[in-house]
């Protein structure tokens, strides 16, 4: 899952996407009326993008699971000209 143009996490974004890097799921009832559960689960990488991203991930629990990639920022000489 990619996520771009972040600024910042929230905590509670923060735990979702642990979540989803990690492995997680979730149980509910399939219908008001009826005991039977449908349970969804998921895990997959996720893929961060901002400017700031060294300070978007202030929590612990996301900040073990980054792995950051810093790149310089583009020369105006061997840039695209439009």
């Amino acid at each position: 899952m990619g996520v771009d143009n972040l600024s910042k996490i929230t905590g509670g974004v923060s735990g979702i996407l642990c979540q989803l890097s990690t492995g997680a799921g979730f149980g509910t009832r399939k219908l008001y009326t009826n005991h039977d559960e449908a349970l969804i689960s998921a895990k997959r990488p996720v893929l961060i993008n901002g400017i700031a991203a060294g300070e978007m991930v202030s929590r612990p629990d996301l900040a073990t699971q980054v792995c950051g990639a810093h790149d310089r920022p583009a020369d105006p000489v061997h840039s695209l000209q439009a």
